[in-house]
């Protein structure tokens, strides 16, 4: 879509016909096209960044999983509030996963 985009905005400046009369519509589809690759463009650039925000997202979220998850299996638990702390960091967690489940772009 880019090298639409490109070649639809050098097409009139390569043809002086199309800046006479006759010609004006053509260059009218020809900005329209244009227009409308650019925003095809642009919104696989969107959507790419999306993907990449979404993964970093996902890595950041499995580590900090994994390292509360280490320290809830060697944590002592004698007391209950050992056992309640564990229990609030596991259920934060568990509200983190579920927020990032409503991103469309998350695998």
């Amino acid at each position: 879509y880019a090298d639409i985009a490109i070649k639809a905005q050098g097409i009139p400046d390569n043809n002086a016909w199309l800046k006479s009369s006759e010609g004006e519509k053509t260059t009218g589809i020809l900005k329209e096209i244009a227009g409308t690759a650019e925003k095809a463009v642009a919104e696989f650039d969107k959507v790419r960044r999306l993907r990449l925000e979404a993964r970093e997202k996902t890595d950041d979220i499995v580590s900090r999983a994994k390292t509360l998850f280490g320290q809830v299996s060697r944590a002592d638990m004698r007391s209950v509030d050992d056992f309640v702390a564990n229990l609030g960091g596991v259920r934060n967690m568990r509200g983190e996963i579920r927020g990032l489940l409503e991103n469309r772009f998350i695998d």
